[in-house]
């Protein structure tokens, strides 16, 4: 692994390519039947499968996530009645995240008392999708 992260440090490209036994080589050289790997160390990026409210979403992985910071009017439920702004809350938020990809940051507390991961939502512009909620009118 120490060998991958050699060049991506360095900022040259990473090759990978399948031998005729069906074994993964990896260089920093190119090879005939070689493509370019595309890594990004550090940061994992998740699909939202779902927006559940605004302030909680399903991940790809099977996580739910509540944004850190946040607490939008509650949607209707089965036990709960709908709070004013709560489905506009959901409604942006889906149309921000949903399908769409996300990389996580943590902070101290890592899950809520629900088992919910708690984060920071980055998008893929780097957008931190907490701090625009709050500033949407």
């Amino acid at each position: 692994m120490l060998a991958l992260l050699v060049p991506v440090i360095a900022g040259a490209e990473v090759y990978r390519w399948t031998d005729v036994h069906g074994r993964s080589h990896f260089s920093d050289r190119h090879h005939e039947d070689a493509q370019v790997m595309h890594i990004d160390p550090g940061i994992s990026y998740y699909r939202v499968e779902k927006v559940f409210d605004g302030d909680t979403i399903l991940l790809d992985d099977g996580r739910k996530v509540r944004l850190l910071g946040i607490n939008t009017p509650e949607i209707a439920g089965r036990i709960k009645s709908a709070e004013a702004g709560g489905e506009q809350a959901k409604q942006w938020l889906r149309l921000k995240l949903e399908q769409r990809k996300v990389f996580l940051q943590g902070d101290v507390e890592k899950q809520d008392k629900y088992q919910r991961t708690l984060a920071y939502v980055f998008n893929e512009n780097k957008q931190l999708i907490n701090v625009e909620l709050v500033k949407r009118d």
